[in-house]
């Protein structure tokens, strides 16, 4: 038995490691764009009480926290349905909000509508 141990104790420790990697390490990296009238404009048709300072706080929020793990992604990475569930899962390891969570979805599928209908 006392042989085994030292088996389980390096298997633990790459994987550890390999976690460790995969977040140190950047993924991918992609410029934000800047929050515009048009983004303004269509999150205000998806929710009445969004503004542009809400939006610029939510990119100003992505910019701070997601690369800390992993590069930028951009708007485009995921659906506009995947979003939300990518975006609670990764605030709630950043250990943020839900006032920032929800700054950052509203910009994040603004961001992606404006790519898609005019990028």
């Amino acid at each position: 038995m006392a042989v085994r141990a030292p088996h389980c104790l390096q298997i633990i420790t790459l994987a550890g490691a390999g976690l460790l990697a995969g977040c140190l390490e950047p993924r991918e990296h992609a410029d934000l764009p800047a929050v515009s009238p048009q983004m303004a404009a269509w999150a205000a048709t998806q929710w009445p009480d969004a503004s542009p300072a809400q939006l610029g706080h939510g990119r100003e929020t992505m910019e701070s926290h997601c690369t800390s793990c992993h590069g930028m992604p951009s708007p485009l990475h995921e659906t506009a349905k995947d979003w939300p569930d990518v975006m609670q899962d990764m605030a709630g390891n950043a250990k943020l909000g839900a006032g920032d969570e929800a700054a950052m979805l509203r910009y994040i599928l603004s961001a992606r509508n404006a790519l898609t209908e005019h990028g």
